[in-house]
């Protein structure tokens, strides 16, 4: 819609943008000395495991910093020219300047839940598979369909490498985990003296699913796909099934007594609020 005219201040939040992008450009330099196809060869199978599964890690780590830096690199360029602008936020009382933005490093880094990496990775691509896929299926009453139906969409829009469906055949998989785990888990942390204990190792396993994932992005193809992970033992697919497992037989806890004044229990997905801001004003 028409925002108006472009308030000063657009070249500041342009050039912020450029150094950020600047920033992990000598990252980017460094996955050059990490390559997926050496854990292919017999010579990576006398590491240890504990060496193996982390140069597996850091590689597929290392494979976004070329992303965050080609992403911010151009939306730097985009905001300088006033084409980031997005209108004045009431709450803040400040300018947004993410008309442009395509991915959200920080919040995709520090993420608690998978949940949250579709809206704030390629965020140009998953707007458009929420809106022209995911909602009209809720809308048309296929809600059960609505998730993966998406999820093989984004899939068939990659390509028909074998490694990406070994990385979106998990997305219907951890959302019903990660609804499993605000159930069951989360009453039990939050609002309590080991949330951000708690917090902690949520970011910490949502970056680590992430990296183990999308690692077969590097591969690509089945039979490099499944040697890459058989040099591992598996250890990821191991945890997480390992996980959802334990989520199943976890009992849900009662309903918390104590509750706040507006009759929400202590320890509420505020997260999951905030998430839903950031899409609005996206």
């Amino acid at each position: 819609g028409n925002l108006g005219r472009v308030p000063r201040g657009a070249t500041r939040q342009g050039l912020l943008r450029l150094a950020v992008a600047l920033f992990w450009l000598p990252i980017y330099i460094l996955s050059f000395f990490y390559n997926i196809e050496y854990t292919l060869k017999d010579g990576f199978l006398v590491w240890p495991f504990a060496a193996r599964a982390a140069y597996m890690i850091a590689t597929a780590f290392l494979f976004r910093p070329m992303y965050y830096y080609v992403w911010l690199a151009v939306e730097g360029a985009l905001v300088t020219m006033g084409y980031g602008y997005n209108g004045h936020d009431p709450e803040t009382n400040k300018y947004r300047w993410n008309r442009a933005s395509n991915v959200r490093v920080l919040a995709f880094e520090l993420a608690q839940q998978p949940l949250e990496l579709p809206a704030i990775w390629n965020i140009a691509t998953g707007r458009w598979l929420k809106y022209y896929f995911y909602a009209r299926l809720i809308n048309a009453g296929y809600k059960n369909l609505a998730n993966p139906v998406t999820f093989a969409v984004s899939a068939l829009w990659h390509g028909f490498y074998p490694g990406y469906y070994f990385l979106f055949a998990f997305g219907p998989i951890l959302t019903w985990m990660n609804a499993l785990a605000r159930k069951k888990l989360n009453p039990r942390f939050l609002g309590t003296r080991l949330e951000n204990q708690y917090r902690f190792l949520c970011v910490l396993g949502t970056w680590f699913v992430t990296c183990y994932l999308i690692a077969s992005f590097l591969t690509l193809n089945l039979e490099n796909t499944l040697k890459m992970y058989a040099s591992v033992n598996f250890f990821g697919h191991i945890a997480i099934a390992a996980f959802g497992l334990f989520l199943v037989v976890l009992p849900t806890p009662r309903k918390d007594k104590d509750e706040d004044k507006n009759g929400k229990s202590v320890g509420h997905h505020d997260h999951d609020h905030k998430s839903h801001k950031s899409h609005k004003s996206d």
